[in-house]
């Protein structure tokens, strides 16, 4: 043990323990630790100093261990140390989980085992040379049960109290480790903040620094494409829509990068007003013509006349719609069909985007809006991407107050729905 018996147990509660013990009237006791220190006593007799100090008549006594089975059922191993005159005395080891922390040392005191010895006789007991029995002193008589239910009542308590203090002790030291604890992860949760934070700048700063010559490079495809810069065959023209295609794609990959640098660091301004969702959603479609044109695709909407006015920030509406069709259009076979729906309901509006594609397999379904997510994460996936998309797209949905989900199976397709809140009514229709 780490502990010595004083850091354990309040030596002011066990003086008052002991004070308690000793106006029964009963033995009195002196309590020594390992080191041999006196921590506290009740009823300090000349029995217990002639027994403790002093050793004149070692030859007339004898110690044993004993075993006492208490009232209660314990099994306690005490020892008895015994004078030929009769008076005897106790040891008893305070031990705790395997550990001896004290040791409890009784006053002398006569048994009563028949004799008819009468208390207070001392001058006839020939204590030997140190033993003070004075007038005063009087010999305490007890009958061996009377003795072993005191002796055990003193042990009930004097478990209480080291057992307590032990809890004590180890609730200090789970304390001290908690803190320690904490404080490393303080320590790591900055660190991983810092590092977080580093990390998104890094995004931030390569997206821009990209995107910059990017948008040139496109510039001039499209110059070219329209032929503002000279006559194209053919061959060229299906070239550089190949290109303009790869461009936009990449585009938009930057796009979702940059967002993500944003959201971890200074966070998203949304510029919220009341929009038309009819006028994002044919946006959103002719900004994807070159994808679907890819692979022969098409959209097909289903929209009423009458649509209701909801309050949001287009250009965020506008990429989250960007998202869920470019990934209709990844996971879709060429030739397929793409349908677009709005729907309105107990004041939601709900926009739906069904592909035909491969479906998602349901115990995936739970990980599909986590960020770089890839339901083929294989370097030789089928379908490229960096898997920011769907989180993204989640983000914005939620910072609108709505709700994002998706309804799939496998080889048969998969329908995402925006569920938005309706501010106002308005009629419109989207233009063919």
């Amino acid at each position: 043990m780490d502990h010595r018996f004083a850091d354990i147990v309040k030596i002011d509660e066990l003086r008052e323990l002991m004070v308690r013990f000793d106006n029964s009237p009963d033995l009195p006791f002196f309590i020594r630790d390992v080191d041999g220190d006196i921590l506290t006593a009740s009823g300090w007799t000349g029995f217990i100093h002639f027994h403790a100090d002093h050793n004149n008549n070692g030859n007339n006594c004898f110690r044993r261990r004993t075993s006492m089975i208490s009232p209660t059922g314990a099994k306690r191993e005490i020892f008895e140390h015994r004078l030929d005159n009769g008076l005897i005395s106790f040891e008893i080891p305070i031990i705790a989980e395997g550990s001896l922390f004290a040791t409890a040392i009784s006053g002398q005191f006569l048994l009563d085992d028949g004799d008819k010895v009468v208390p207070g006789k001392n001058a006839d007991l020939h204590c030997g040379q140190g033993c003070d029995t004075g007038s005063d002193n009087i010999v305490p008589l007890f009958s061996k049960d009377e003795l072993w239910k005191k002796i055990d009542i003193f042990c009930i308590f004097a478990d209480m109290l080291i057992c307590s203090g032990l809890q004590g002790v180890k609730l200090k030291n789970y304390e001290s480790s908690f803190s320690a604890y904490e404080e490393e992860l303080a320590a790591n949760r900055e660190e991983l903040l810092s590092l977080e934070k580093m990390k998104s700048e890094l995004i931030s700063t390569f997206s821009h620094e990209l995107k910059t010559p990017l948008s040139i490079i496109k510039g001039y495809n499209e110059l070219l494409y329209d032929g503002c810069l000279g006559s194209l065959d053919q061959s060229q023209t299906n070239a550089l829509e190949t290109s303009l295609f790869n461009i936009e794609k990449l585009e938009r990959m930057i796009d979702s990068l940059l967002y993500i640098g944003m959201e971890y660091s200074t966070g998203h301004y949304y510029n919220e007003l009341p929009l038309n969702i009819l006028e994002v959603i044919e946006a959103a479609t002719m900004d994807v013509t070159r994808s679907l044109n890819a692979k022969n695709m098409n959209v097909q909407t289903n929209i009423p006349e009458k649509v209701s006015i909801i309050r949001g920030d287009s250009k965020k509406l506008f990429q989250a719609l960007i998202h869920l069709l470019d990934n209709a259009i990844k996971f879709s076979p060429s030739g397929s069909t793409i349908t677009i729906s709005v729907t309105e309901s107990d004041d939601r509006l709900i926009l739906s985007v069904q592909d035909r594609g491969i479906g998602i397999v349901e115990e995936r379904l739970s990980c599909i809006f986590d960020s770089f997510y890839q339901a083929d994460g294989s370097l030789t996936r089928k379908y490229p991407g960096i898997g920011l998309g769907l989180s993204i797209c989640q983000s914005i949905i939620e910072q609108h107050e709505g709700r994002l989900h998706v309804e799939s199976k496998v080889n048969e397709g998969s329908t995402f729905h925006i569920d938005l809140p309706i501010k106002e009514r308005f009629s419109g229709c989207m233009s063919s």
